[in-house]
């Protein structure tokens, strides 16, 4: 159980608890193969146990005491000496070094990052350290000293229904001790491509802080879960390598690596989010928060404001420099993007991107929050934004209690926007504006940067992108599980009977040369034409870019582009 425990294969969840809650190890022929070796026995203070069945207990009786931590630093981090530049060289020098690295930085923290509650973590690691250790201290003696980590020792399968299989190295190299190391990580399939790859030059102590360096590149950047997402969460093997042949380091990556399997993944969105068999909700962006605050060198005002306290909505408005107290200028309403599942109008993209849109295009911008899914699937977002919209159409007629809207906005010349889901939200609230009205509101027109739609049938073009259905169909699914699919009007435009009701009179749209989303933007052209929407719909295609690049490059000279067309697009008005 003690190998099952160290060079784990398999489900580590049901192994790891029965081991822990047994604290023993009870495989007799694994124990009596270690064959004890009394000159490091006797290093460590202790002789080597004539039982063939320890329960934490032997025949020599300093080995049915408890350890002290000084015993531990003996036993684990000096086994050969001072010496440190062997195979198997370990260095008291570890100890203050390195001790509270594994016990609370590796352990810990690399667990967290892989989804665990910091509670659970810690009470597992204080049962490890303070019951497993003392109760195994003889077999652990003895597995420490005797045990050679094999090169490429496997360590966590997931053994998922995938047709190909790739495998996931951590490596940390001793260069010196103390002095510079290389820690890397790669990724390859079994023909040994490089899938990806990434090395650093470090200065540490010794080569178990290089492997712990390793560990942290590769656990913690979840570049395990990346490679099961970009290659459909194919069969992974964790290759964990030691050429130094570090011993613990060796032990405490096959003990982290042995949680790996527990973190279960049912939904796996990424970039955007992924959701654990326990319920729990991984948002992996757009979590970020940047405060409403003003910046009196430009004379922008930004402030969030309670749209519907009731259902806890809110609003980030942007007021750039009032130079005419009497002229009002437009209202530009945005909708920020995001799957429906992740952002907020109070993360840096969209903060810094409108932030730059109001000072620009000289307009007052609402940014509108609506409630994410899966908490609050769909349509829920839609009902939120036109809550939201109604709340600033209050404004119109003088009411109202925001002053920025009441005084400043004219509500002759309002206007939408949105990217990714956003750009569908704007779409689709634009539509119930043309068939409700809203009393004292006139929408001009909306801009639509890379927005979300797609259909049951593919167009032409689009059949090509390999895995882009199934991602967005899954992903629209897991925010609408009431939808009837990839045709519903709500995704799928072509299929909206109400699409001749669109409330303005003109539609830009934005789309990308590498964004999957970019043939529905022109098919979107094409349906909204044919409808019998008396409007004018334009689409602008921006080369070589990716899904939504204005928001991750705005100062780059496409997003300059677009700025320039958003702002010709208000002067239209």
């Amino acid at each position: 159980m003690l190998h099952e425990m160290v060079s784990h294969q398999g489900s580590g969840k049901q192994q790891v608890a029965q081991f822990i809650e047994n604290g023993a190890a009870e495989d007799k022929d694994e124990i009596d193969s270690l064959q004890p070796d009394n000159r490091v026995f006797k290093e460590a203070g202790v002789k080597p146990s004539t039982s063939s069945k320890l329960k934490g207990k032997g025949a020599n009786s300093k080995l049915n005491e408890q350890p002290t931590r000084e015993e531990v630093k003996k036993v684990v981090f000096d086994l050969n000496g001072d010496n440190a530049s062997g195979a198997d060289g370990f260095s008291g020098y570890f100890y203050q070094h390195c001790w509270d690295i594994v016990g609370d930085d590796v352990v810990v923290a690399v667990l967290e990052k892989m989804g665990f509650d910091a509670g659970v973590v810690g009470k597992i690691w204080r049962l490890v350290a303070n019951n497993w250790i003392p109760n195994n201290w003889p077999d652990l003696v003895r597995y420490l000293a005797y045990y050679t980590p094999r090169i490429g020792c496997k360590v966590v399968y997931w053994n998922l229904p995938r047709k190909n299989s790739f495998k996931y190295n951590t490596d940390g190299a001793l260069k010196g001790n103390p002095g510079p190391s290389s820690a890397a990580f790669c990724v390859r399939n079994y023909q040994s491509d490089h899938i990806h790859a990434e090395r650093k030059v470090i200065e540490v102590a010794n080569n178990l802080v290089a492997e712990i360096v390793a560990l942290r590149l590769g656990l913690v950047a979840l570049e395990i879960r990346r490679i099961q997402v970009l290659n459909e969460g194919l069969e992974v093997a964790v290759e964990h390598s030691l050429r130094e042949g570090n011993k613990l380091a060796d032990f405490m990556a096959n003990f982290v690596f042995s949680f790996a399997a527990m973190a279960e993944i049912v939904h796996d969105f990424f970039p955007l989010m992924r959701v654990y068999k326990d319920g729990r909700i991984e948002r992996l962006t757009g979590e970020g928060f940047v405060p409403p605050e003003s910046n009196p060198e430009t004379g922008l005002q930004i402030k969030d404001v309670e749209t519907d306290p009731q259902i806890n909505l809110s609003a980030r408005l942007y007021l750039p420099k009032i130079v005419d107290t009497v002229q009002k200028i437009p209202l530009f309403v945005y909708f920020h993007g995001g799957g429906f599942v992740i952002e907020s109008a109070s993360s840096p993209s969209y903060h810094k991107h409108l932030s730059k849109v109001a000072a620009e295009a000289n307009v007052v911008i609402v940014s509108v929050n609506y409630r994410l899914a899966p908490e609050y699937p769909l349509p829920i977002a839609y009902e939120d934004s036109w809550l939201a919209l109604k709340w600033v159409a209050s404004h119109a007629n003088g009411d109202g209690h925001e002053p920025w809207l009441k005084d400043h906005a004219d509500f002759n010349r309002v206007y939408f926007g949105g990217d990714s889901a956003g750009g569908n939200i704007a779409h689709h609230i634009a539509i119930r504006v043309g068939l409700e009205k809203l009393d004292g509101v006139k929408l001009e027109g909306i801009f639509l940067a890379c927005p979300s739609f797609w259909g049951k049938d593919p167009i032409d073009g689009e059949g090509e992108i390999l895995g882009a259905k199934d991602f967005v169909e899954k992903l629209w699914l897991f925010a609408n599980p009431n939808s009837s699919g990839l045709d519903d009007p709500l995704i799928n435009p072509e299929k909206d009977p109400k699409l001749c009701s669109l409330g303005c009179d003109k539609v830009v749209v934005y789309v990308a040369g590498k964004d999957p989303l970019r043939f529905r933007g022109f098919y979107y052209k094409e349906v909204l034409e044919k409808s019998g929407w008396p409007g004018t719909v334009e689409v602008v295609e921006v080369k070589d870019e990716e899904h939504v690049f204005h928001l991750f490059a705005t100062e780059a000279e496409n997003s300059m582009a677009m700025m320039k067309k958003l702002v010709s697009f208000r002067n239209h008005f």
